[in-house]
């Protein structure tokens, strides 16, 4: 079988790890817990949209963030996919990145499903989310922090098995 390439030179058979960022690399819940603006704010869209930049770019990494993300990037091409609310939560997250990975290749993508294909792993703490990028021709792994080593096994299997 010929490698095929894209327009950047990528082979189009290469294998991507997707990996989110809220809740999997990042500590959502705990930044929302600890810097919460007001009594009054619930975890919703609507509130989540009104964040500043700032808010998105000092969360902390998951007690397991690093440690995945070194083990993804260094098996896989690996790549940050996060959605975001607004302009504010784009900068924030894009901020980030830069500061806590560095070169890191990154999609801002609402909605991820777009990014799905036969030769692409989705880790993401989302059902819904997974469900339409397995939906799209992707693989998917529902993130459970609570098993850890499981996303370890998945992320072997997906690189071992076509």
């Amino acid at each position: 079988m010929s490698n095929k390439y894209d327009n950047r030179g990528w082979s189009v058979n290469r294998k991507v790890i997707f990996l989110d960022l809220d809740g999997v690399l990042c500590d959502f819940d705990r930044q929302f817990k600890t810097h919460a603006i007001s009594k009054d704010i619930t975890l919703s869209s609507k509130n989540v949209s009104n964040l500043p930049a700032e808010w998105w770019e000092s969360m902390p990494w998951t007690p397991w963030g690093k440690e995945l993300y070194q083990y993804a990037y260094t098996r896989c091409y690996t790549c940050i996919l996060t959605s975001h609310a607004s302009e504010e939560s784009a900068i924030g997250k894009i901020r980030w990145i830069k500061r806590e990975i560095g070169n890191s290749d990154y999609m801002l993508a609402s909605p991820k499903w777009a990014a799905g294909s036969p030769n692409s792993l989705l880790i993401d703490d989302t059902h819904k989310k997974i469900s339409r990028f397995v939906m799209a021709g992707g693989r998917g792994h529902l993130f459970i922090s609570s098993d850890i080593n499981r996303c370890y096994e998945c992320i072997d299997t997906f690189i071992k098995y076509p």
